[in-house]
C-alpha cells in the first residue's frame, strides 16, 4: 500500500491574520487510503495525548491568510488533502494543523456548540455551520435558557451549564433568512476583516518583472492566471487590467508625465542628433495640440530618395488615443525610408495643414514631388494648402477595396488592376473600355476620381513602383506594439529602430561591389534572361529596334526611352533597353537613375 509523509503542527497559537506561530512539528507516515478516524488516532499517538481527555480539530493549511484553512472532518476531506499534497506543487509545503482543547464534562452530560468556517473554492465567502451534539435529548424550557451563559471563543462557541444541568441539542436543517438588517454598529475594518482582497497596487509588484521581460506578453488573462497559480487568488479582468496599467506607469511613467516631459525630450533629441527638426504646438491653456519631428539622418537621406512621399496616420492605443502621422519613402535598395513623424489630437484640416507646414520647414520641396495617400479629405486639404506645386496621387489598393465593398464582379476588379498598372495610355483606354462593357456603373464610379490621381500612365509625375501605400502600412505594423506604450517610450522605440536600420543598410552598401544597389542588380538580372530572347537591330550608336513576339520597340539609350514606356517611368532599363545595352557591351548601371546608385 502506498504511503505519504505529512507534516503535523500543534501546540501553537493563531494570530489575528490567521498565522500559526510558535508551534511544534512532527512528521507522520500514513497510508494514502487511511480513514479519518484512524488518522485522528495516529495523530494523538504522535503528539502523545489521551484522546479521552482531549479533543482536536484538524485544519489543512492552504496559506490563504483569510481563514485557518480547510477543515478536515471526514474521509473525503482527508483524501482530498492527500491528493493535493501528491499532485499539485502549489500545496506540497502545506501542513495539517491540530487545534487541541480539553473535553468539558458535566455531572450528567456534555453540551458543545462549535462554529466552523468552511472555505469554498479558495474564495472569501464562508458559510457558518452550527453543530450541537446530542448527549441527552431533553426539551428546552425557559428555565433552562436562564441558567446558562454563552461565551464566544475563536473557533468555537462553548455553552456553560449552571447548577450541573446539561442539555444536548442538534440542528439538522438550516432555516431560511427572512429579513436582513442592513444597519451595522461595527467598524468598517471589522465588517470587512474576512473580505480582504489584494489591491491592484499590491499585485502590480508581482508582475512588474514579467512586464519588463520581452519574452512575456502580459495581458489581463496572463495576470489572472499567474495570481491563481502562484497565490490562489481569483481576481477580475478589470482589476488585472488596472494592475498592468499601474505596473506600466511604474516602469515607463504615466501618460500625463510623458506629455509633461515631451518638450524637454524634443529639445534633447535636437541637441543630440545633428540636423534634427522638431516642433510642438500647445493651446492657450498649455494643453498639447500637435507635435512634429524628423531626424537629421532622415532629412539628409531624403535628397537621395525618389521624390515620392507616402503618408498615413494611425491611432495610438494608450490612454490618449491621439493620431500618429507617418511619412515614408523608398531608398535606393527599395527599402522603407522613414522620413518624419507627428502626433495630433485628431485627423482634421488644421492638424494636417500644420503638419505639412512643419514638413516644408524641415525638408523643403523638390522637383516632380508627388504625395501618395488614401482618400482622406484632410490630407488632400493639407497638401493643396502647403504643397500646391506637388501632385497628390491616391492608393489603388484603397480604391480596389472600395470596389469590393460595392460588390463589384471579380472580372471587373481584375480589369481595374491591369488598367491602373499599365505604362501606356492606349492600353489604359482599352482596359477602361472593357470595364464599360461589363459594368458601366463601376466605370462611372472610377472616373469620379481623375485617372491622373490613381493610374500610372496618366500621372503627370513619375510614381515609379509606388502605386499603393503599402510601405507606410508596413511601417504601421512595425510600430504595432510600440503604439501601446506611453508617447516618450514609443519615440524611444522609433529612434532605436531607425538607428538599427540605417546602420545595417550603410554597412551592407559598403560590402557590395556593384555600382547600383543590391535590389536594382537583382532586378536587372531577372530582365537579362528575358532580354536574351529578343532580336536587336542597331540603328546607330544610341538607337536600336528590338522585336518581341512580332512587336517592334524603338530604344533610345541616349534619352533613356523605350516605346514600352517602362524605361521612362521607372528610370530603370526595361528588357528592350537591356537587350540593346548587351548588344553594345555597355555597363547596365550607366543607364540607371542616380536614385538607384550604391552611393545613394
Amino acid at each position: 500500500m502506498d504511503t505519504i509523509c505529512i507534516i503535523v503542527a500543534f501546540n501553537d497559537r493563531w494570530t489575528a491574520d490567521y498565522k500559526y506561530l510558535d508551534h511544534q512539528t512532527k512528521l507522520v507516515l500514513v497510508p494514502e487510503a487511511i480513514r479519518f478516524e484512524n488518522f485522528i488516532n495516529q495523530v494523538f499517538e504522535v503528539i502523545e495525548l489521551d484522546r479521552d481527555k482531549f479533543e482536536a480539530m484538524i485544519w489543512f493549511d492552504i496559506n490563504l491568510g483569510t481563514s485557518k484553512g480547510m477543515l478536515v472532518s471526514k474521509d473525503l476531506d482527508l483524501h482530498t488533502c492527500i491528493e493535493l499534497l501528491k499532485r499539485h506543487s502549489l500545496f506540497k509545503g502545506c501542513r495539517f494543523i491540530v487545534d487541541i482543547s480539553e473535553r468539558v464534562f458535566g455531572s450528567t452530560s456534555t453540551f458543545e456548540h462549535v462554529n466552523i468556517k468552511t472555505q469554498q473554492h479558495n474564495q472569501d465567502k464562508c458559510q457558518q455551520i452550527m453543530e450541537i451534539d446530542v448527549v441527552e435529548a431533553q426539551p428546552i424550557t425557559e428555565e433552562v435558557l436562564q441558567i446558562f451563559d454563552s461565551i464566544q471563543v475563536e473557533g468555537q462557541s462553548i455553552i456553560e451549564i449552571d447548577n450541573e444541568q446539561a442539555l444536548g441539542i442538534q440542528v439538522l436543517e438550516s432555516a431560511p433568512i427572512v429579513k436582513i438588517e442592513k444597519n451595522h454598529d461595527c467598524l468598517v475594518n471589522t465588517m470587512k476583516a474576512d473580505q480582504r482582497h489584494a489591491t491592484s497596487k499590491l499585485i502590480s509588484g508581482y508582475i512588474i518583472d514579467n512586464l519588463r521581460d520581452p519574452r512575456f506578453e502580459v495581458t489581463p488573462a496572463f495576470v489572472m492566471a499567474e495570481m491563481q497559480k502562484l497565490h490562489g487568488l481569483d481576481i477580475g479582468y478589470h482589476k488585472a487590467w488596472r494592475v498592468i496599467q499601474r505596473a506600466s506607469a511604474l516602469i515607463r511613467g504615466s501618460p500625463e508625465e510623458n506629455y509633461e516631459l515631451l518638450s524637454s525630450y524634443l529639445y534633447m533629441m535636437k541637441s543630440k542628433n545633428s540636423g534634427t527638426y522638431t516642433n510642438i504646438k500647445i493651446d492657450d491653456n498649455n494643453r498639447f495640440l500637435f507635435m512634429f519631428y524628423a531626424y537629421g539622418s532622415s532629412i539628409a537621406g531624403w535628397n537621395h530618395c525618389r521624390p515620392v512621399i507616402v503618408i498615413d496616420a494611425t491611432f495610438l492605443k494608450s490612454k490618449y488615443r491621439v493620431a500618429l502621422m507617418i511619412l515614408v519613402s523608398k531608398d535606393a535598395n527599395n527599402q522603407i525610408f522613414p522620413l518624419a513623424f507627428g502626433i495630433a489630437e485628431s485627423e482634421n484640416n488644421n492638424s494636417y495643414e500644420w503638419y505639412f507646414s512643419e514638413l516644408r520647414n524641415a525638408i523643403g520641396s523638390r522637383d516632380n514631388l508627388i504625395f501618395l495617400s488614401d482618400r482622406h479629405q484632410s490630407i488632400a486639404h493639407g497638401i493643396a494648402k502647403v504643397y500646391p506645386e506637388s501632385h497628390h496621387g491616391i492608393c489603388i489598393y484603397h480604391l480596389e477595396q472600395n470596389l469590393k465593398r460595392r460588390k463589384v464582379k471579380s472580372e471587373v476588379i481584375k480589369l481595374f488592376q491591369s488598367a491602373a498598372r499599365v505604362y501606356k495610355r492606349k492600353e489604359f483606354d482599352l482596359y477602361m473600355s472593357d470595364i464599360t462593357k461589363v459594368d458601366k456603373k463601376t466605370f462611372d464610379y472610377l472616373m469620379e476620381e481623375p485617372p491622373e490621381r490613381w493610374e500610372r500612365s496618366c500621372s503627370p509625375r513619375r510614381r515609379y513602383d509606388m502605386l499603393t501605400t503599402n510601405i507606410v502600412e508596413s511601417m504601421n505594423s512595425v510600430l504595432l506594439e510600440a503604439r501601446e506604450l506611453p508617447i516618450l517610450r514609443m519615440m524611444d522605440f522609433i529612434q532605436v529602430k531607425l538607428q538599427c536600420w540605417f546602420y545595417e543598410r550603410k554597412n551592407k552598401a559598403k560590402e557590395t561591389f556593384y555600382d547600383v544597389s543590391c535590389w536594382v542588380e537583382e532586378e536587372l538580372k531577372k530582365k537579362i534572361y528575358l532580354a536574351f530572347t529578343l532580336n536587336v537591330f542597331p540603328v546607330d550608336s544610341w538607337h536600336s529596334r528590338v522585336e518581341e513576339e512580332g512587336i517592334t520597340f524603338l530604344v533610345d539609350l541616349n534619352k533613356r526611352t523605350c516605346d514600352c514606356f517602362q524605361f521612362q517611368f521607372d528610370e530603370l532599363p526595361c528588357i528592350h533597353a537591356i537587350a540593346a545595352i548587351k548588344k553594345r557591351n555597355i555597363k547596365k548601371s550607366n543607364f540607371c537613375s542616380d536614385w538607384y546608385l550604391k552611393e545613394s
